[in-house]
């Protein structure tokens, strides 16, 4: 592996993460969900992304409501 590209690909996800965080502390998703421990231990996100594709997250997060029927 090339160490630019890989410091490029750190970076990216390091700040991927960063933004997320702020969404969840934002929204305030800890009252229904742990990330790390962290939050309401009912529904963990841990590893939500190995568990669900793309799509069905964004949903999750735009249209809720329709989800949960």
């Amino acid at each position: 592996m090339w160490p630019g590209r890989y410091d490029q690909q750190s970076e990216s996800a390091t700040s991927s993460a960063a933004a997320g965080r702020a969404v969840y502390d934002d929204r305030k998703c800890a009252t229904c969900h742990t990330i790390a421990g962290k939050g309401n231990s009912r529904f963990p996100l841990d590893g939500v992304a190995n568990r669900l594709p793309v799509e069905d997250l964004r949903r999750w997060l735009t249209d809720t409501a329709e989800m949960e029927n």
